[in-house]
């Protein structure tokens, strides 16, 4: 059974909340969430006075991770996006309209989101219909791979905390985050590439690299941008 104990810590004189997580670790580490939230994951013999001893012995990563990801919490209207009032659709922030008159979902017109009620509302139509233009995108690229992946590879959408995209090898499937819309659709291209590749080259050695330049010369550059998106990641 998980344990929790909830406390705080400094860093670079402000004050940000602290989960210690007690479960079946084998080591100590520190994650920082892009609610500006630190979590401790520990063994489950370690006290809370160790764990907040590793905080400190670590004061230098958190220094510099926690000025990362302010850095890139900048490029997006969170606060916003959290209350409904903007949406972040594929790599562009627009506005959220609310429009009592209108006979839809949503709509999108002229740069804005128009909703009849609240965009909560309309969150699960929203939602797949980005699904439905990212399996489209899916299956064109999929098409023009299938040298390469030699079947019908099955595709399936949930959300996840950690990553854009998974895959199983042993099952052949593909898992892609439910908010993959967040990324401009360059970087949903590269991610659909990234994760179908990995039915023939399941780590990221030579081979792997070596084919992922061929379908996108540009690949680390999209690395980078994709980095940029992680805060985003919850």
């Amino acid at each position: 059974m998980n344990q929790c104990t909830e406390t705080t810590i400094d860093i670079s004189g402000e004050t940000y909340p602290v989960s210690i997580i007690r479960k079946n670790y084998s080591r100590l580490s520190l994650k920082i969430r892009f609610s500006l939230r630190v979590f401790v994951s520990c063994p489950n013999h370690v006290s809370d006075e160790e764990a907040i001893a590793f905080m400190h012995a670590n004061m230098d990563w958190l220094e510099i991770n926690m000025s990362k990801i302010q850095w890139k919490l900048s490029l997006f209207p969170l606060r916003e996006m959290m209350a409904g009032k903007k949406i972040l659709w594929f790599g562009e922030v627009l506005p959220v309209v609310k429009n009592e008159e209108l006979s839809v979902p949503f709509k999108f017109f002229n740069g804005k989101l128009y909703v009849p009620e609240s965009y909560y509302e309309s969150l699960r139509e929203i939602e797949n219909y980005a699904k439905s233009i990212v399996t489209e995108k899916y299956q064109i690229i999929l098409s023009k791979m299938v040298s390469d992946t030699q079947s019908v590879l099955p595709l399936s959408f949930r959300l996840m905390s950690g990553s854009w995209g998974s895959c199983n090898v042993k099952t052949r499937h593909i898992n892609l985050n439910s908010r993959l819309y967040y990324l401009p659709i360059g970087l949903v291209t590269y991610v659909i590439i990234h994760e179908i590749l990995h039915f023939h080259y399941p780590n990221h050695g030579v081979d792997f690299h070596r084919r992922l330049e061929k379908y996108v010369p540009n690949h680390r550059k999209l690395e980078r941008q994709l980095k940029n998106y992680d805060v985003l990641l919850y």
